[in-house]
């Protein structure tokens, strides 16, 4: 992917009703985990074109890591309330950190990760004694779609498997829930026409369009309404899951 395309897809990040809905989402979970505090020490590995850091600097400095130079370019450039750092490497042996976390977020990225476990065992060396983790992951093996195949996923995940996975690296699981629920119906209707269209017809870039500003409104005060359970109850379905873990002992 070129530097235009990756340029683009930050400019979607910014508007997409489901990014900005799920940065609510994680805003609400984190502020119920972990303190504000600009002397606080975060990391998001896998931070993309960096639509999560502003949200992450809230809570203190971060310092973000990314595989690709143009996207690692582009989360170098935004502007955060405090001290962020972007390097360059990838899970689950590349991982340019020194230093021990506060916060550590793996936010959509395990999933398109061969080695799952290698990688929490990886992010689990990142923490301090009293750290707190953040993972999201897809859902349910079978809503696998196409959407998958070209973003390079390997997986979905139950929240059981996911769970598990993360006591097998040697985490604890503090909090575990589905979230993007009330979308949920839409979705699997929408999983479903896909298999009725031929693979030569299907628009890849489906998923990623901007819609029209009133449903890209609408849809996304539908996701924020979860905002009030986020971090509180779990939830037993949607489209994501999300769990906060800490280490072990």
């Amino acid at each position: 992917m070129d530097q235009s395309l990756f340029s683009e897809m930050a400019e979607l990040e910014s508007k997409h009703w489901w990014f900005v809905a799920r940065r609510a989402y994680l805003y609400r979970l984190i502020e119920k985990y972990l303190a504000i505090d600009s002397q606080q020490k975060l990391c998001e590995i896998g931070c993309g074109t960096g639509g999560n850091l502003k949200m992450l600097s809230e809570f203190g400095s971060v310092d973000g890591v990314e595989i690709n130079e143009s996207a690692k370019k582009i989360a170098e450039s935004l502007k955060t309330k405090n001290e962020t750092n972007i390097f360059q490497g990838h899970l689950p042996d590349a991982i340019p950190l020194k230093g021990f976390y506060d916060g550590v977020f793996s936010l959509d990225v395990i999933e398109h990760i061969e080695n799952d476990l290698e990688a929490v065992k990886a992010l689990k060396e990142l923490a301090n004694e009293n750290g707190r983790f953040i993972f999201t992951v897809p859902a349910y093996q079978w809503l696998w779609s196409w959407h998958d195949e070209v973003n390079h996923h390997y997986r979905r995940y139950t929240k059981k498997s996911f769970c598990d996975l993360l006591e097998q690296a040697g985490l604890n699981v503090r909090y575990a829930s589905y979230f993007n629920t009330l979308l949920f119906p839409l979705a699997v209707v929408k999983r479903i026409t896909e298999f009725l269209v031929p693979k030569r017809l299907r628009n890849q870039n489906w998923d990623v369009q901007m819609p029209s500003s009133w449903l890209n409104k609408l849809l996304e005060s539908i996701f924020k309404l979860e905002c009030y359970w986020a971090g509180k109850l779990s939830i037993p379905f949607g489209l994501s899951i999300v769990v906060v873990a800490e280490k072990q002992g």
